[in-house]
């Protein structure tokens, strides 16, 4: 076997393995993705804003929320998540200031 054949060889191995480990754990990405849309939904934030918050592509957070495989996903995911928590405790703390203040 010639070396371009070996490498050849070894990249459709690889390619396989990444097919099958993207099959894996898409279940989990899809659970992930409609928790995330649900709740960015349910504060009625758009995807502007986690984008411009967290430096990623809209067409990154669409994917994520899609499922899909990305580039950096735990690093994405959680700063998603993070940027909606943080939206979400700016906002009880402001009804929280408008029910206490005296004025």
């Amino acid at each position: 076997m010639s070396k371009a054949e070996y490498i050849g060889e070894k990249v459709l191995e690889n390619r396989e393995k990444t097919k099958k480990w993207i099959e894996e754990n898409r279940p989990i990405w899809v659970t992930e993705g409609e928790k995330l849309k649900k709740l960015r939904k349910k504060l009625k934030v758009a995807y502007s804003d986690i984008s411009d918050k967290i430096s990623v592509s809209i067409p990154v957070l669409m994917k994520l929320e899609a499922g899909e495989p990305i580039e950096r996903r735990p690093l994405v995911y959680s700063s998603y998540r993070a940027t909606l928590e943080l939206i979400l405790a700016e906002r009880r703390l402001a009804m929280y200031d408008f029910l206490n203040s005296t004025d």
